[in-house]
This record gives C-alpha cells, structure tokens and sequence, in this order.
C-alpha cells in the first residue's frame, strides 16, 4: 500500500501566516516542521500499538510492539495447527500427498476425521501457504472451523517457531515507513529501535522544493499503510488547528517576554 502527503505553502492561511511573521519563524521552518509532525502522527497511527493516539505519545513503544507479537502469534494459530514429526510423516506416508488431505485415521482413541489443506515438514512451503491466506493489511483471512483436525495446516513446532521468529523480526516495517520521513526531516526525533531497525529497509522517498512556496512531498509503500489511508486528510486539517494553538501559544510568550 502507498501513501503519498504533501505539504507546502498552500495551507498557511492569513492566520497562520500572521502569526509566522510574529514569532519570526520562516514558511520553510513551518512547512518542513509540519511536515515532519504529519509523518509522526502516521507512524502512530500505523499498528501495532496498544492505544490509538495519532496526535500524541511516542511513535513505537515496547508495549506496542508486544501487542504486534501477541497479534502475530494469534495470526499464525489461525492458520497452522502444531503436529509432531512423527504423525506428519504418517499422514505423508498414509495419503502420499501434502496438499487437501481428507479422510479417516484411527488411532488409541478410535477413529476420527482429518480434513487440513496442507501438511509439510518443508519450511517454504509452509511460509507460502501461509503468505496465500494474508489480505493486504498482512492479517490472514484463513480461520479454522474450531476443530484442531480440521482446517488447520499441519505443521511441526520447530517450522512454526521458524516462521513466527522471521514475522516477529519484520515487526514495525510499516511504522518505519514514515518514520524515515520524521527523523529525515526532524534529526533529532528518536526512534524505537525496533521500529528503526527497519529504516534502511523502506520504499520512502521525501522532496523538499522552493518554488512559488516551500513544498515537502513524502511517498511511502508498506503492508499495514492502507489502515491509515482513509485518514489522511482528517490528519492534516487537524495538524493545521493544532499549528495555528501552538502558534498563538509561542506568540502570546514572546509578547509577555517584551512586555506588551
């Protein structure tokens, strides 16, 4: 998914603009700064996080990256259903095939019915079934029936634990999408590392052009982006409001300062 934000010149209105010429910061100084603020409340938007609070807090907190490995966990267990080496090779040698496997096995407590899209001791194949069920927000679509013998992919403990540990790891690569932008634009804003980490890794790309007006435009792709596509221009109208108060803030501080 990718989003694209632009920000210049064109949303200085009067206000804005007088109150720039009275606290002496520059259009270019405002813009990239607003720039910058906008990327950091999409970083915040951008699960995981405990608490949804786009406006406010850090960009990535341990908490938050605890509740994307509770999420992934749950994710995996939607879709794989763990079976020990040994009856993964029955069900190989009783059927002869790995993929739809239907039908009855009987074991010390009798008979019962086994119905499972896949069963494999090959890691791969195992980390493609899984990629298959994933909807372009990374969340799988596959839900089993709630019986453990039906509708789950068989698979052994030491190949769930291998895709769940590369999952994990790949946590926070959506968030690092516009946190490059942030510490591109902003230096000294830090970043959780396990959200920076993932920065060398981003599609990011940020311009900053002087035309008519100061212009930064951001663009960044990412799986997770699409769950704050629809909130774009809520983000910017509201950065604005909150630009012009803390403008008036810093303006009413400089006029008791020179004791007007």
């Amino acid at each position: 998914m990718a989003i694209k934000v632009k920000v210049d010149s064109n949303l200085l209105k009067v206000k804005i603009r007088k109150l720039l010429r009275q606290t002496k910061k520059s259009e270019k100084e405002f813009v990239k700064e607003q720039a910058a603020l906008m990327a950091e409340t999409i970083v915040r938007a951008t699960p995981p996080f405990v608490t949804y609070t786009p406006f406010k807090g850090s960009m990535g907190t341990l908490a938050d990256f605890k509740q994307g490995r509770s999420a992934v966990v749950g994710d995996m267990l939607r879709v794989f259903g763990i079976r020990s080496e040994g009856f993964i090779r029955y069900l190989l040698k009783r059927f002869k095939r790995e993929s739809n496997i239907k039908g009855t096995i009987h074991g010390s407590r009798g008979a019962f019915e086994i119905d499972t899209p896949l069963v494999t001791l090959n890691t791969a194949k195992a980390r493609q079934f899984y990629e298959k069920q994933r909807l372009a927000n990374g969340r799988p679509t596959f839900s089993n029936s709630g019986n453990r013998w039906q509708g789950e992919a068989f698979v052994t403990k030491k190949i769930f634990d291998t895709i769940l540990k590369d999952k994990i790891n790949n946590l926070g690569i959506a968030k690092a999408a516009f946190a490059r932008a942030v510490v591109k634009l902003n230096p000294k804003k830090r970043v959780n590392k396990w959200i920076k980490k993932h920065l060398g890794r981003v599609n990011t790309m940020i311009s900053e052009t002087q035309g008519k007006g100061y212009k930064v435009i951001i663009k960044a792709s990412a799986r997770g982006l699409q769950y704050v596509t629809n909130k774009i221009n809520f983000f910017a109208k509201k950065r604005i409001r909150m630009a012009e108060k803390r403008l008036k803030t810093q303006y009413r501080k400089i006029a008791r300062k020179s004791g007007f």
